[in-house]
């Protein structure tokens, strides 16, 4: 058996390349953010109000986490956000290095 943390609509040619070439299964477990503590185990106000935010939503919102498994540069970061931004869609950024900065009110 073969298990990988990705999903068949990112890597269908690929998946069932190596389903064919070992004779084995291919298990996809998704791609899977790292493990949090529970926020009910750790809260602060922060966490309260992004929670109050979310629960105000009308509809769906994206949530982007860039660096999960690989850190893209800022010029990605700064194109990936300009892009959202267009999209019109509401988004949940987090980002995992302080260092990074985003101009603009909206990010």
């Amino acid at each position: 058996m073969l298990i990988f943390c990705s999903c068949m609509e990112l890597k269908s040619q690929w998946l069932n390349l190596l389903k064919e070439l070992h004779q084995k299964p291919v298990v996809l477990v998704g791609l899977l953010p790292p493990k949090i503590q529970v926020w009910a185990d750790n809260k602060d106000d922060t966490q309260d109000t992004i929670v109050e935010w979310l629960d105000k939503q009308d509809r769906s919102v994206v949530y982007v986490a860039p660096g999960s498994k690989v850190e893209p540069s800022q010029e990605d970061q700064e194109k990936l956000a300009h892009r959202l931004e267009l999209s019109g869609l509401l988004i949940f950024w987090a980002l995992r290095n302080q260092n990074i900065l985003v101009d603009g009110d909206t990010f």
